[in-house]
């Protein structure tokens, strides 16, 4: 265990010298950036398209089209309902826009955390429920996964999100109270059930009466959004909304990413 911790901070260390020493290129295009560009080339950034409708008018997750859904709400929101009171994401969770998510979940790649926090601002700003949040939490990771890990990207995400709109973050008041399985390859209610109680609020007295925003990379069915949003209501939020930077489609057989 202590070998593993100690390979894995001289790891960082190693990449944050390289980090620091190479020029700064695009993450996705690997051109050079200015001055003022930040992990991606603004090229790139233009070409990250936002997510076109139709799409649940509660979770936004797109569909083949509003008419076969009940109430304009995807089959997970009108059969389950949800503890949140609306998702918004940026895009779908495809090309450019999955590849940048997936460097920075994966890759080490923190910066990105910026122009893809970027991208969640406009999202809040665009929205009436999303712009009325107080403070901003971001989800959890448990702490073994974030030591792992090295950090937690729905955390980087959330901070850039409450700079660029002018609101709190609040990095550590949600918690994991245990650590989850994957949600990769698990159905919907195997999702539901994986999260349910996994979730906790430290000081209650920070979101009583607080309108929420909670932050995370990608949504798939809501089952982890859910669970945070239910601990946040219970701890005495008065209302909880999310944005994420990409909203997956819903697999035809049931089962998802996130």
């Amino acid at each position: 265990m202590l070998a593993s911790t100690i390979l894995g901070s001289a790891g960082r260390l190693i990449r944050a010298v390289v980090d620091f020493a190479l020029p700064a290129l695009c993450a996705l295009c690997g051109r050079r950036l200015a001055e003022d560009e930040v992990a991606v080339c603004m090229e790139c950034l233009t070409r990250l398209a936002p997510a076109c409708a139709p799409f649940c008018r509660l979770c936004a997750r797109p569909g083949p089209r509003p008419c076969g859904w009940r109430g304009g709400l995807c089959s997970i929101c009108a059969d389950h309902g949800r503890q949140f009171e609306r998702h918004r994401a940026y895009g779908l969770f495809e090309g450019d826009l999955a590849r940048a998510i997936r460097l920075l979940k994966y890759s080490h790649r923190r910066s990105l955390a910026q122009p893809l926090g970027v991208l969640q601002a406009r999202v809040v700003r665009a929205d009436y429920i999303l712009r009325q949040a107080e403070i901003v939490v971001p989800v959890p990771l448990h702490r073994t996964r974030r030591r792992d890990r090295g950090y937690n990207q729905s955390e980087l995400l959330a901070q850039a999100v409450a700079d660029l709109t002018g609101r709190s973050c609040t990095p550590r008041i949600l918690r994991r109270r245990r650590a989850t399985r994957t949600q990769t390859k698990l159905t919907q209610d195997e999702r539901l059930a994986n999260v349910r109680g996994a979730f906790w609020v430290g000081d209650p007295g920070e979101v009583s009466g607080r309108s929420v925003l909670l932050v995370d990379d990608v949504f798939t069915t809501g089952a982890t959004l859910d669970a945070c949003a239910a601990a946040l209501l219970e701890a005495g939020a008065r209302s909880v909304a999310a944005v994420t930077v990409a909203v997956a489609p819903a697999p035809p057989t049931g089962r998802g990413r996130t």
